[in-house]
């Protein structure tokens, strides 16, 4: 199966309040962490460095415990280059809620289906629409002290 590599972020401050970005792929609308696909010959970390700088405009963050990988199977199967996409999510610690601003401006966002950026707090999680669906779970997990006993794995199939 061809899957695509990618990488993203819980990008949490020191309130635990996260940072997720809106996607909208037609009458699907969806909150997940930032980040995306690593390109040939790129590291996880230079992919991750790359996707926060053009999404949040955010740089100079050191790179925390992978919390969880997501693998999902895009509907329908096999319709494109990508079959799914395999992504890596790293806790990356910033001292304060920012003002997120892109890189690749508010037209680089919406040519990636980006629609928002915004923060949100704990309690606000659990009623939002999120990739993957248990996203609150695994934020209370990350801030319990969780990643240190190795990251989730996810599947998530049409």
């Amino acid at each position: 199966m061809n899957l695509r590599p990618a990488v993203r972020a819980l990008v949490l401050t020191p309130a635990n309040d996260l940072l997720l970005v809106r996607f909208r792929f037609g009458d699907r609308v969806f909150w997940a962490p930032p980040g995306g696909g690593i390109e040939p010959g790129e590291s996880v970390e230079a992919a991750l460095a790359r996707e926060l700088h053009e999404e949040l405009g955010l740089s100079g963050f050191r790179t925390g415990p992978c919390a969880y990988r997501h693998r999902r199977l895009y509907r329908p199967v096999g319709t494109g280059r990508w079959q799914g996409q395999e992504d890596e999510v790293y806790v990356v610690r910033v001292h304060e809620r920012f003002e997120p601003r892109p890189a690749i401006g508010e037209a680089g966002l919406r040519a990636e289906n980006v629609h928002a950026v915004a923060w949100f707090d704990r309690e606000s999680l659990a009623g939002l629409p999120t990739v993957p669906v248990q996203l609150h779970t695994i934020v209370d997990r990350v801030v319990s002290g969780g990643p240190e006993a190795g990251p989730l794995l996810l599947d998530e199939v049409p």
